[in-house]
């Protein structure tokens, strides 16, 4: 039996028997917003996201197995295509995990654990950026805004605005929830000059005219 893995840049929808070795960057549950009723079904999530680097998921199988941070072999998924308007990376395909996924813990340390791409905050303000797609961008923090709550579907939620700048160009960055809770712990230190400001996986959109 071969250990030969398969590179994340060979996959493609034209075959199923892929076996990849990846490092899981980053998970999270992604929840039901559409509803304010809480039952026993909308607090189960709708989906498990990852982000993997090489060198969606039942729930019920894999949250346990899955952390952040570790390094995994895995093989018998689906592979689709990469759709929609919240795409992570600018791979075509994405897989997708099935009852017959083999997920196993790999200890190697060879498969890095930065997935940081960073884009200028330039193409954002000019336009030369595919909005569809998530993004990484450094700045020099030059402003924070006011907390103040922000409610949709009877559910509110903390945010604050701030303001990065990289050669020359502003952009506003608006934070949700814990990354608020970050702000704030980070601020009651009493450092804001010449802070370096990295924020990663973020949508590029406006909000509420901002």
């Amino acid at each position: 039996m071969t250990n030969k893995f398969n590179s994340m840049t060979e996959i493609n929808a034209k075959k199923e028997s892929w076996r990849i070795m990846v490092r899981v960057v980053h998970l999270w549950m992604i929840s039901n917003v559409s509803t304010t009723k809480q039952t026993f079904s909308s607090k189960i999530p709708l989906s498990m996201e990852t982000v993997l680097v090489d060198s969606k998921t039942l729930i019920y199988k894999f949250d346990k197995t899955l952390q952040e941070g570790k390094v995994y072999s895995i093989q018998f998924f689906g592979v689709v295509d990469n759709g929609g308007i919240y795409r992570i990376i600018l791979h075509k395909y994405k897989i997708m995990f099935q009852y017959s996924t083999k997920v196993a813990l790999v200890d190697n340390a060879s498969v890095p654990d930065s997935v940081y791409d960073f884009i200028p905050i330039r193409d954002i303000v000019c336009g030369g950026y595919d909005t569809d797609y998530l993004v990484d961008v450094m700045g020099i923090l030059t402003s924070v805004g006011t907390e103040r709550e922000n409610e949709r579907n009877a559910m509110r939620t903390k945010m604050n605005v701030i303001e990065i700048k990289d050669d020359g160009f502003n952009r506003e960055c608006t934070l949700f929830g814990p990354f608020v809770d970050e702000l704030n712990a980070f601020l009651a230190f009493g450092v804001v000059e010449n802070v370096v400001v990295i924020v990663h996986l973020a949508k590029v959109k406006c909000f509420q005219g901002i």
